[in-house]
C-alpha cells in the first residue's frame, strides 16, 4: 500500500484506507443477508435450536463481517509503522540540525585558533563550500575541491613535459584553461568575491623588477606557469589548514613545492639593463633565459618525485 495512504500526522479513525474495506464488508454482509432472507423460508424462533439455525443459515454475511476484524488490526499496525518512520525522520533531521550547527560552531573556532579567518571569506560560507551536505548530517569534504586539487598535484610536471624551446611562446589556450580552471575552483572555497577571470593566468607574472618596465616577458610560458604555481600553492596552503579540520582528511599540499617554490628566485632584467645588473646596480642579475633554464631545472628536480610515483 501506498504511504500516502496512511497520514502519519493523522488518527487511525481518520483515515480513509480504514472505513473504505469497513464500509465494504459491511455492505456485502447486507447484501447477501437480503438474497438470504428473501430466498430462505424462515421462522420467528428463540429457542436454542432458533439460535442455532440464525448462525447456520448467516454464516457467510457473519464470516464477512469478522474479516472486518483482522483487516483493521492490519492497518492498524501499518499506521504505527508509518508513524514511527516519521518519528525517526523528523529525528533525523533535528539532529542534522543540531550536529550542523554544532560543526559549524567548532569550525569556526577551529579557523579562529589557527588565524587563518582572516585570509579567507566568512566562516559559514567557507563551511558551505567545504561541507556541502553537512545540513543533511554529511561531513565528507566536497568531492569537486578534491578532484581540482588532486589533479593540479601533477602541475609541475606537465608544465615540464610541455617546456618549449622558444621561450616567448606562452601556455596552449585549451592547457591554460584547463589549470586555470582547477585553481580558480580552489580559489571559489575560500572567497565568494574572487577574481574568476582567466585573463590573469593568460597575462602571467611580471618577471622585470628592475630596469626599465619594457620588456616584461608577461604572456610568455615562463610567466603564465609562475603564475598558476604560486596561486596553487597559496590556495592548497589555506584549503590544507581548512581541511584538516576533518578527522579523515589525508593532507594533499606539496610541501616538497611549498617549501622550495619562490617566483622571485626567477626574476630578471631587461637585455638593456643586464650591464647595470652585473655591475651591481641591480640585484638580478639573470636574463630571460637564464631565469628560463633555471626554471626548467627546478621543476625536473621538484617533478623527480611525481614522476616516480606516476610510473
Amino acid at each position: 500500500m501506498k504511504t500516502t495512504l496512511f497520514n502519519p500526522n493523522a488518527s487511525f479513525l481518520h483515515l480513509g484506507v480504514v472505513w473504505l474495506p469497513v464500509i465494504l464488508l459491511i455492505l456485502i454482509s447486507i447484501i447477501s443477508s437480503g438474497i438470504i432472507i428473501y430466498n430462505t423460508p424462515l421462522a420467528i424462533d428463540l429457542s436454542s435450536d432458533g439460535f442455532n439455525e440464525f448462525v447456520s443459515v448467516f454464516r457467510f454475511p457473519l464470516g464477512i463481517l469478522t474479516l472486518i476484524i483482522p483487516i483493521v488490526a492490519l492497518l492498524a499496525a501499518n499506521h504505527r509503522s508509518e508513524q514511527t518512520k516519521e518519528q525517526i525522520r523528523v529525528t533525523g533531521i533535528q539532529n542534522n540540525f543540531a550536529n550542523y550547527y554544532k560543526h559549524l560552531e567548532e569550525f569556526t573556532k577551529y579557523l579562529e585558533k589557527e588565524r587563518i579567518s582572516s585570509e579567507i571569506a566568512g566562516s559559514r560560507y567557507i563551511h558551505k563550500m567545504i561541507y556541502p551536505n553537512a545540513q543533511f548530517g554529511n561531513y565528507e569534504i566536497n568531492e569537486a575541491l578534491i578532484a581540482s586539487w588532486k589533479s593540479l598535484r601533477l602541475l609541475t610536471l606537465e608544465l615540464l613535459n610541455k617546456y618549449p624551446d622558444v621561450y616567448d611562446e606562452g601556455l596552449g589556450c585549451g592547457e591554460l584553461n584547463h589549470y586555470a580552471s582547477d585553481i580558480l575552483t580552489l580559489k571559489s572555497h575560500l572567497n565568494e568575491r574572487f577574481d574568476s577571470n582567466k585573463k590573469q593566468y593568460e597575462i602571467g607574472l611580471p618577471l622585470v623588477r628592475y630596469g626599465h618596465e619594457k620588456p616584461d616577458y608577461r604572456g610568455t610560458y615562463l610567466s603564465q606557469s609562475l603564475n598558476l604555481i604560486k596561486d596553487m600553492i597559496d590556495s592548497t596552503s589555506i584549503l590544507d589548514k581548512l581541511c584538516q579540520f576533518s578527522v579523515e582528511y589525508e593532507s594533499l599540499l606539496d610541501e616538497d613545492l611549498k617549501n622550495h617554490f619562490n617566483y622571485i628566485d626567477y626574476s630578471v632584467v631587461d637585455d638593456n639593463d643586464l650591464e647595470n645588473s652585473l655591475n651591481g646596480n641591480f640585484e638580478c642579475t639573470q636574463s630571460f633565459q637564464e631565469a628560463n633554464e633555471k626554471f626548467r631545472l627546478f621543476l625536473k628536480d621538484i617533478s623527480g618525485v611525481k614522476k616516480a610515483i606516476k610510473t
